[in-house]
């Protein structure tokens, strides 16, 4: 079993390459998320553990891309698929994503009619 000190360590080695990945066009795309899957594979970090250990860091993470993915109010088949990926490497069910979602959309309301 790793130490504590290893295992973070290759927690925020996943983390950083997903923020990279993502930071880079705002879009998860295949190779990418095979890629992030892969290091995973390698440093024996399974997606529950990336949920239970980074879930408040993750929840920034989605809640941004969602509301990026939401600028038009509406998501196509393309960005079901990567946000099937994130539910994938991040371990969240689709309950978890529908919460965020509806946060999302709560705020980008509240938004709206704060400038009307």
């Amino acid at each position: 079993m790793k130490n504590s000190e290893e295992f973070n360590g290759n927690l925020r080695l996943v983390l950083k390459l997903i923020e990279d990945f993502i930071d880079d066009d705002n879009i998860l795309k295949v190779e990418e998320f095979e890629e992030i899957q892969r290091l995973k594979r390698e440093l024996d970090i399974s997606s529950e553990q990336i949920h239970d250990n980074l879930k408040a860091e993750i929840d920034r993470i989605l809640y941004l891309q969602l509301f990026l993915l939401l600028l038009d109010d509406d998501i196509d088949n393309q960005e079901h698929q990567e946000i099937d990926y994130y539910k994938e490497v991040f371990g969240y069910s689709e309950d978890e994503i529908i919460d965020i979602e509806i946060r999302v959309r709560e705020d980008k309301k509240a938004w709206k009619n704060h400038l009307k």
